[in-house]
């Protein structure tokens, strides 16, 4: 590594790694989905895990094609990325000869999969901001990358997710840490507990907090909606709220004295589960179909899948959430009746599950949720049922 880079490599706040199997066509790529996931969720920007994910991307195609298993390993510092690709195999003869775009010893069979283009590692040097080299036949090939940044990152306080924990009450008893399915919470110096790693607001660490310590951010206020126009879409969990005596048509008209239109979501989930049903049996016949398939409905079971079991996510549902298509269609129907600009609506979603806030500001599978906010049942409980008491 060249001299000058050396202060760069101080101070090693975190280091992933993530293991490589050579000619396994079928998981090839989840290694970078799983890097450009991660540094998502600890709030790096999009230019810069835009070039890292390339990178990963090519020098995990490399070790599947041409290495003898291996690993990708990201190491980030104060102002640095680092990133390595290592494998066992039968190394670069000529490296220079390589770095060539268009060079290329991937066999015919690769090609006709449409890899083998020679294109990898220039595309590695063209999106890092330094690369190095070291190979030689018969002993395996390391790829140094580094990517530098302006702003040092904190990890855990850019983290996209909607827990929070109050160190006024934290005693550092670990049992958060030990229920936590991502592995994402660990107690530090302080003896507090600290949300370092992706969280993917199961609750978990909430229900086993025996001081109240951890607690949701459910909704946001509704003070802060300020729209011409507001669309709620409410899920069936709300009427169970107000006793048998209530019906559901009397906590829509409640609503509809607080919002412009309001939408029963039960409808949509018929249409979706009736969708659902025709598509199993569609896949029942097709031999190359992977079970079980597995419903996109919670935000948490995606999230989990997504960053630890993502061989799993061909096995996904390929349709949007029911509350992700009621919003879609309700703001297309009012742009087409009103002279309402797109800007002066807002479509929200009532829910008991601050999870689904998570999935509305920063969605999986879409580059912007049809949403523009969750508002928790405990924000709008009181209100609505001041309202029904108004209904004659």
């Amino acid at each position: 590594m060249q001299g000058d880079l050396a202060d760069y490599h101080n101070g090693l706040e975190l280091s992933r790694s993530y293991f490589i199997k050579a000619r396994d066509f079928t998981n090839a790529g989840i290694a970078s989905i799983q890097i450009k996931g991660f540094l998502k969720e600890l709030g790096y920007g999009s230019h810069l895990v835009r070039k890292v994910s390339i990178c990963a991307y090519e020098g995990e195609m490399n070790v599947v094609m041409y290495g003898s298993d291996g690993q990708v390993k990201m190491d980030l510092y104060p102002h640095l990325l680092c990133l390595r690709v290592e494998d066992h195999g039968p190394g670069i003869e000529d490296i220079e000869l390589a770095m060539q775009e268009g060079y290329s010893t991937a066999p015919p069979e690769y090609r006709e999969m449409g890899f083998g283009a020679g294109m990898g590692l220039p595309n590695m040097k063209k999106n890092s901001d330094f690369m190095e080299i070291i190979s030689s036949p018969g002993k395996g090939t390391l790829v140094h990358m580094d990517f530098f940044y302006r702003h040092k990152m904190k990890l855990g306080s850019h983290s996209q997710h909607f827990v929070e924990i109050d160190h006024v009450k934290c005693n550092g008893c670990v049992l958060c840490l030990k229920t936590c399915p991502m592995k994402a919470i660990r107690v530090l110096k302080d003896g507090k507990a600290h949300i370092l790693g992706t969280c993917i607001d199961c609750g978990s660490c909430i229900s086993v907090c025996p001081r109240g310590a951890i607690s949701p951010k459910t909704s946001a206020s509704l003070d802060e909606i300020q729209r011409e126009y507001t669309i709620v879409t409410v899920s069936p969990v709300l009427y169970t709220q107000f006793g048998e005596e209530t019906m559901p048509n009397e906590v829509l008209i409640a609503l509809k004295t607080i919002f412009d239109q309001v939408y029963d979501q039960a409808y949509i989930q018929e249409l979706f589960s009736l969708a659902t049903e025709f598509y199993l049996q569609d896949k029942r016949n097709d031999p190359s179909q992977r079970w079980p398939i597995i419903s996109p409905i919670c935000p948490v079971v995606n999230r989990l899948i997504y960053y630890r079991f993502p061989a799993l996510l061909p096995q996904l549902l390929p349709f949007l959430a029911p509350r992700e298509i009621s919003a879609r269609e309700l703001r297309k129907k009012l742009l087409e009746r009103s002279s309402l600009r797109p800007e002066e609506i807002g479509v929200y979603h009532i829910t008991p599950c601050s999870a689904k806030m998570l999935s509305t500001k920063s969605p999986l599978f879409l580059n912007k949720s049809h949403l523009d906010g969750v508002i928790g049942i405990n924000e709008i409980f009181t209100k609505t049922r001041s309202s029904l008491g108004h209904i004659s």
